[in-house]
C-alpha cells in the first residue's frame, strides 16, 4: 500500500492509517506477467540514458531474490514502514519502494521533502526505514542542531544513503554509496566483488556476472572488497600529476566552517588543469580573503601542495540534480 502526503495532512493521515490499512482487500493479478521498470542515469557527467533492461518473464508474486536480499539485508518485511522523500525516478526510492510493497510493508510518499515534514513523519507513522541523498541527510542534521526541536524516532531502524558522500557534522565522520547501494548510517558499507573481477583503468569492470562500470574508479583489496574512489572523467591533471577531486573535497568538508564542496580542473596554459574549489559556507563570510587563507592552511596540514587548490570560490548553493547530486559540468 502506499500513502502519499500533501502538505499539512500528515497529522490526519496518521490517525487515520490503521482503519484504512484493516479495509484494503489483496488485487489478484491472475495471468498477468511482471514488467520491469525503465531508469535513466542521473546525467551528472552529460545528458540522462535511459536503460533498456530484460524482461523477466515471470508470474506476479514469484520469487525475487532481491525481495529475499531486502528482508535479510535491511529487515524488509509487513511491519516495515518505509518513508519516500526524494522523486521516483530516483532508484533507489523506485526500488525500495516498490521491493517494501512486495514483501508486504507499507509506503509513506512526501509530496516534497522538508526537514520538520521528514521528522514528524517519522514519529507520526512509525517509519522504520528511509533511503535519502546526502543533501537531504546534511539538512537533517542541521535542523537538529539550529532548532533543538524533538522528535520520537525510536522507530527508525534504517537509514540509507547515496548518490555523493555526505558530511555527518555531529560525528565528523563521512559515508559514501553508488546509484546500485545505498549506506547504513553509523556502519560504512564497501561493494563486494568476485576474485576474478578486474578493474582495468578505471573505464571497464567486468566479472563472470557481466558487471560493468560507467566510469567509476576504485581499487579492490585482497579480500575482493572493491572501494569506489572517483569517476574517470572527475579526475584532474595538474602539472603532470593526477589526482581525485572527492580526495580534496573530504579535506575541505571537514572543515568545520564549510557545508559542502565540490573540486573541478579549470583549463591552466601551465599546468594543463588547475585545481578549483568551490565550496558552501555554513554561515556568511565577513572577511573572506581572510577566511580563505585559514582554509588553505589546515588543506596544506592534510595534501600534498599539487593536490590543494590554486583557486576558492564561495558560493550559496553548489549546482545539484533534483536528486541532490551535484552538476559538475556547471562549475566547468
Amino acid at each position: 500500500m502506499v500513502l502519499s502526503l500533501d502538505e499539512g495532512t500528515a497529522d490526519a493521515s496518521a490517525a487515520a492509517l490503521p482503519a484504512v490499512l484493516a479495509d484494503v482487500e489483496p488485487i489478484h493479478a491472475g495471468a498477468e506477467m511482471e514488467g520491469v521498470d525503465m531508469l535513466y542515469s542521473s546525467g551528472t557527467t552529460g545528458r540522462p540514458k535511459g536503460v533498456i533492461p530484460d524482461q523477466p518473464g515471470r508470474p506476479f508474486g514469484a520469487p525475487s531474490r532481491a525481495a529475499d536480499d531486502m528482508r535479510a539485508i535491511y529487515g524488509i518485511g509487513e511491519s516495515t514502514v518505509h518513508l519516500v522523500a526524494t522523486p521516483f525516478y530516483r532508484i533507489v526510492a523506485l526500488a525500495t519502494a516498490m521491493m517494501t510493497q512486495r514483501c508486504g510493508g507499507t509506503v509513506v510518499v512526501m509530496d516534497r521533502f522538508d526537514p520538520q515534514g521528514f521528522l514528524t513523519c517519522v514519529q507520526d507513522f512509525d517509519v522504520t526505514h528511509s533511503n535519502v541523498v546526502p543533501t537531504i541527510l546534511s539538512r537533517l542534521l542541521e535542523h537538529r542542531d539550529s532548532t533543538g526541536d524533538s522528535y520520537d524516532l525510536s522507530s527508525l531502524r534504517f537509514l540509507g544513503h547515496g548518490g555523493a558522500p555526505v558530511r555527518l557534522a555531529s560525528r565528523n565522520r563521512r559515508w559514501s554509496g553508488s546509484d546500485s547501494s545505498s549506506t547504513t548510517v553509523g556502519a560504512p558499507r564497501s561493494v563486494r566483488g568476485s576474485a576474478s573481477s578486474r578493474l582495468w583503468d578505471g573505464m571497464i569492470a567486468r566479472s563472470p556476472q557481466g558487471w560493468c562500470s560507467v566510469g567509476d574508479l576504485g581499487d579492490l583489496d585482497e579480500e575482493g572488497y572493491l572501494y569506489l574512489t572517483d569517476r574517470a572523467a572527475f579526475i584532474i591533471i595538474t602539472g603532470g600529476e593526477n589526482m581525485y577531486p572527492v580526495e580534496v573535497e573530504n579535506a575541505l568538508i571537514a572543515h568545520p566552517d564549510i557545508r559542502d564542496a565540490a573540486v573541478v580542473g579549470h583549463e591552466d596554459p601551465d599546468l594543463g588543469q588547475r585545481v578549483v574549489a568551490f565550496v558552501e559556507p555554513i554561515r556568511p563570510v565577513e572577511n573572506e580573503v581572510a577566511w580563505v587563507e585559514s582554509v588553505n592552511r589546515r588543506l596544506r596540514e592534510h595534501l600534498a601542495g599539487y593536490k590543494c587548490p590554486r583557486e576558492i570560490r564561495l558560493v550559496d548553493q553548489l549546482p545539484r540534480t533534483p536528486t541532490g547530486k551535484v552538476m559538475k559540468r556547471d562549475l566547468l
